[in-house]
């Protein structure tokens, strides 16, 4: 009840003593007009609710999260594919590079021979 009794003082300018007469006059009418609220019932209602509120977003996340990761092993595929692919054109520009050289070499011999 005190965090109603400060919203009524920030909300609607009430005093204290005007926002606890508020409350009180509230608590009566709901018993006289037997609009009495079982409280416990009404907590569990709402406990069980987030419960499964809970539940349900750990569900969604769990199921995003596997959804993520099989798109990152995609990913993680196609990179490695790309560095394979690169890895192999650096090798065969270097291979070529040795024939080429070798060649060179082996012409300047051949010339002065």
């Amino acid at each position: 009840m005190e965090s109603l009794v400060t919203k009524l003082q920030k909300e609607a300018g009430l005093t204290e003593e005007q926002a606890n007469q508020a409350v009180q006059c509230f608590c009566t009418y709901m018993k006289d007009n037997d609009l009495d609220v079982d409280w416990d019932d009404f907590l569990e209602k709402k406990a069980h609710d987030m419960s499964d509120k809970a539940k349900k977003a750990w569900s969604e996340l769990s199921g995003k999260s596997q959804e993520w990761g099989d798109k990152m092993e995609g990913w993680a595929a196609k990179a490695q594919s790309k560095l394979d692919e690169w890895t192999d054109k650096a090798e065969d520009a270097l291979k070529d590079a040795r024939n080429k050289a070798a060649d060179l070499i082996s012409d300047k011999d051949d010339k002065k021979a």
